[in-house]
């Protein structure tokens, strides 16, 4: 499943992570 959050794509992953698509450099998925 993937979401728009303030024009940014986010995928939602079993467990409940959400990942930036394209996927960010940051290993958490979070922005720096």
């Amino acid at each position: 499943m993937e979401v728009e959050l303030d024009g940014v794509k986010w995928k939602v992953v079993p467990g409940g992570i959400t990942v930036r698509v394209p996927a960010p450099a940051a290993p958490d998925g979070r922005r720096a």
